[in-house]
């Protein structure tokens, strides 16, 4: 099956978010995370 890279970008919560994406879809991961100020 084909690999998809997906950026997520929120005003707040984006760790949330993200973490909850990868936990409902199977053997996704959060690989990276850029915090700005």
């Amino acid at each position: 099956m084909a690999k998809n890279t997906i950026c997520l970008w929120y005003d707040k919560d984006a760790e949330a978010a993200a973490r909850f994406y990868s936990e409902i879809f199977p053997d996704s991961v959060v690989s990276a995370v850029h915090r700005a100020p």
